[in-house]
């Protein structure tokens, strides 16, 4: 009974966590579309998926 618990307590807390990336841009200084991640990366735009999820890691602007 102890181990469910504790196994339904991981599974539980592992739904809250997730990258979550948005699309990111500065045009005034010539950077284009760039995925910017919630952990701090940054990951190029993918024209299929966008940002979620996100694609090849690149060094954010």
């Amino acid at each position: 009974m102890r181990l469910l618990a504790v196994v339904t307590l991981l599974l539980l807390s592992s739904l809250g966590y997730g990258l979550t990336c948005e699309n990111a841009a500065d045009p005034d200084h010539d950077i284009g579309n760039y995925c910017a991640c919630s952990d701090g990366t940054c990951h190029f735009r993918s024209p299929r998926t966008g940002c979620n999820p996100p694609s090849v890691r690149v060094p954010c602007p």
